[in-house]
């Protein structure tokens, strides 16, 4: 990839069902670019499954799973 050319498209097919339809909802609605709308899906997903899942570090450091850490 070099700087300043446009990058392919989201690949959409690697989102489950569920959240790929609410991308293209949301994209179309919205009109922004479809990276864009498909990360802040991933961020969301990521925020709402924090509290609900763990991750366990070097056996004694365990912490919420999250997409920014």
């Amino acid at each position: 990839m070099s700087f300043g050319q446009p990058c392919d498209e989201f690949p959409l097919s690697s989102l489950p069902p569920l959240i790929r339809d609410a991308v293209i909802e949301a994209q179309q609605i919205t009109q922004a670019p479809l990276g864009l709308v498909a990360a802040s899906a991933l961020g969301a997903v990521s925020l709402v499954c924090q509290n609900l899942i763990d991750v366990c570090r070097l056996n004694t450091l365990r912490g919420p799973v999250s997409l920014f850490s």
